[in-house]
């Protein structure tokens, strides 16, 4: 499939700080989607020591939103990047759409008439 950006690690704002805080990290961060299944996706997104297995991670397509768990993470080919295996955990309805259509375009033709056929 041909990777898609989204915006990684999306500040959550109902949790907001009240007080002033000087985090290297206050915006959302550049990541591609490069694989979707059914339940989730390996994600291209910058490296992080903070991340952790179990870690729940908020992702934006445009202006939808969800939050993924992290279940795998591992080096990526791409210096300072790793690649993140996720499984969706809640995302709007409008964006588990999307990531369903992303999946049907990469989908081999023909696959549902040959699936119909071994039934």
């Amino acid at each position: 499939m041909t990777p898609v950006k989204i915006a990684w690690r999306v500040p959550d704002p109902a949790k907001k700080k009240r007080w002033r805080t000087s985090s290297p990290r206050a915006a959302a961060e550049a990541a591609w989607i490069v694989d979707v299944s059914v339940t989730g996706a390996a994600i291209e997104a910058p490296r992080a020591d903070d991340l952790f297995l179990g870690q729940r991670v908020r992702i934006a397509l445009d202006e939808l939103y969800g939050t993924v768990v992290i279940r795998r993470a591992e080096p990526s080919t791409v210096d300072r990047m790793a690649r993140y295996g996720v499984e969706f955990a809640d995302l709007e309805p409008e964006l588990a759409d999307a990531l369903r259509n992303l999946l049907e375009e990469d989908r081999p033709a023909g696959l549902e008439e040959l699936w119909q056929r071994a039934r």
